[in-house]
């Protein structure tokens, strides 16, 4: 073997190392970003909040119980000198809570998780985010049967709301087999500018304001109908004055869109007219769309 040979082979393995070393380190910064893992629970007695604790150093509210009526949850803690920084609400966080009139979520919060966050809350009046949220989606159910809720301030920075937030009204069977509704007493919503999609059915029965703040560019209302901004998707009609005439570029209409809309409202024009005019251009009428009106 010659001299050549020998350089040329010492060079080979030296390049084959390398690359092994390379290999490695890249697969071990991979591994390293996806393993997040649960660390633990921590109780925090002054608030009754449990929290999961996460190898990243975030924590997440996952369960609330003897708390006081006025609920601030953190937005960190401190356990044995590390810092835990409180990023999400999990499903059933407080769901069938009786005692929680006021919730007030911190800047840290980016999401409340998929799955009846405040199911039934049934003294839950007023839902507050930190000035500086970084909320960007509110998860399916969340809100859902909170009868007495008053106030939701949504934040800026907010992107999404899931499906049926706040629609479902909360039913019973009581008086000799009546059913008897209870109608959410939330009247206003305002969507921010950031807002870029809503979820099918996440309106209370009974909304009558929904304002857009100035610079929201993915929704339009017209005559007190709230439209995807290209009027494909009609998501709620809130406060309508006289007929609904619905454009020929929709083609879905949300669950209870008209739920609980009067008789002027939804008058003989929009059967005869409206309606029959878009057997034309097929429509997505989703669930109970028109359920419980009169007329």
């Amino acid at each position: 073997m010659n001299k050549d040979t020998k350089m040329i082979i010492a060079l080979v393995a030296i390049l084959t190392v390398c690359a092994s070393i390379a290999i490695i380190g890249v697969s071990e910064s991979l591994a390293g970003e996806d393993s997040v893992t649960t660390t633990g629970t921590y109780r925090d007695e002054s608030t009754g909040i449990t929290f999961t604790l996460y190898s990243d150093k975030t924590a997440e509210a996952t369960k609330v119980s003897g708390s006081p009526a006025i609920l601030k949850v953190p937005g960190a803690f401190t356990i044995d000198g590390t810092q835990y920084s409180v990023v999400s609400i999990g499903k059933t966080f407080g769901s069938r809570d009786k005692i929680i009139e006021q919730v007030i979520f911190p800047a840290s919060i980016t999401q409340l998780k998929d799955g009846s966050i405040f199911n039934q809350a049934s003294k839950l009046k007023i839902v507050t985010f930190e000035q500086g949220s970084k909320l960007t989606y509110i998860g399916n159910s969340a809100f859902v049967g909170c009868m007495a809720l008053e106030s939701l301030n949504l934040p800026e920075g907010l992107k999404e709301i899931g499906t049926n937030v706040l629609s479902f009204d909360y039913m019973n069977w009581s008086n000799k087999g009546t059913l008897y509704y209870n109608l959410y007493s939330l009247k206003q919503l305002v969507l921010p500018a950031s807002l870029e999609k809503i979820g099918d059915g996440s309106f209370p029965t009974l909304i009558m304001d929904i304002k857009l703040a100035e610079g929201n560019k993915s929704f339009v209302i017209e005559n007190g109908v709230l439209y995807d901004i290209n009027k494909t998707t009609l998501i709620r009609a809130f406060n309508p004055q006289g007929d609904v005439q619905i454009p020929s570029t929709v083609k879905t209409i949300y669950s209870y869109a008209f739920r609980f809309q009067t008789s002027d409202v939804l008058t003989e024009t929009l059967y005869t007219s409206t309606w029959l005019k878009l057997t034309e251009n097929p429509i997505i009428v989703s669930y109970l769309t028109f359920y419980n009106n009169s007329g």
